[in-house]
């Protein structure tokens, strides 16, 4: 049996080893995407080391935004984490 087959995942996750964890914060806002759009690529801007997605549904309550930032980079999570709370909360 070749030594892929046998251990399929070994030479995917050796290039893992030593990765620093990816911290995420998300939180669902009551609003449409295309009242937070700006604030959102702003944050991208400012902090390029936190990805930033957004997920619009739409409720019988009304639209709301699930924002979610992720990063490896726990100062710039928590700095662009404050700065969408501060303008949406």
């Amino acid at each position: 049996m070749p030594e892929l087959r046998r251990h399929p995942r070994a030479p995917v996750s050796s290039e893992f080893r030593g990765a620093p964890p990816i911290d995420v914060w998300r939180r669902t806002y009551r609003t449409r995407k295309s009242e937070i759009a700006s604030l959102l690529a702003e944050t991208g801007e400012r902090w390029p080391y936190v990805l930033v997605g957004s997920y619009p549904s739409f409720e019988p309550t009304g639209p709301q935004v699930e924002v979610v930032l992720k990063s490896s980079d726990k100062e710039a999570l928590a700095e662009a984490r404050a700065f969408v709370e501060d303008a949406l909360d």
